[in-house]
């Protein structure tokens, strides 16, 4: 028997109202469209996190990655200048807040991402969960698949 009382601590069995919020990771940085590409490359390695989220009023409106930042580094020198709304994925992967946690892995194999943005009812950012977060707190057992269009944020060219 586990003397461990977190949430999902038990013995490895996870409670049933488990949720999005309860595993992310705040979010520390983030940037905004405006940003720069080299601003993106140094939250990125301050972070550790691999993305950085671009935030516009507080709302998420696409994800620069460390791959994005080493192909914008590849090309033109002056590329750093260059803002990350140019460059960013504006097809983001999210998950309420209110999400089971049973569902978030078949949410980001739909969405074939390693990392969701947790979101309130606003649609404000509250943080992330990549599949490590994931992993820590389920069993591995079965899990029905979630295929749902409302998963994402898609956001129009400015």
């Amino acid at each position: 028997m586990s003397t461990d009382s977190r949430p999902g601590s038990s013995g490895g069995e996870m409670p049933e109202n488990l949720r999005a919020s309860d595993i992310m990771v705040p979010v520390p940085r983030t940037c905004s469209p405006f940003s720069t590409m080299t601003e993106a490359a140094m939250i990125l390695k301050d972070q550790g996190l691999g993305m950085v989220p671009v935030v516009d009023l507080g709302k998420p409106v696409g994800i620069v990655t460390d791959l994005d930042v080493a192909a914008t580094d590849a090309g033109d020198p002056g590329s750093g200048q260059q803002p990350v709304s140019d460059v960013m994925n504006r097809r983001i992967p999210t998950a309420p807040a209110g999400t089971p946690i049973d569902q978030i892995p078949a949410m980001m194999a739909d969405a074939d991402a390693p990392t969701l943005l947790v979101t309130d009812a606003e649609g404000l950012l509250l943080g992330a969960i990549s599949r490590t977060d994931v992993a820590a707190r389920l069993t591995g057992g079965p899990m029905a698949p979630v295929s749902d269009p409302n998963n994402f944020v898609e956001v129009d060219q400015p």
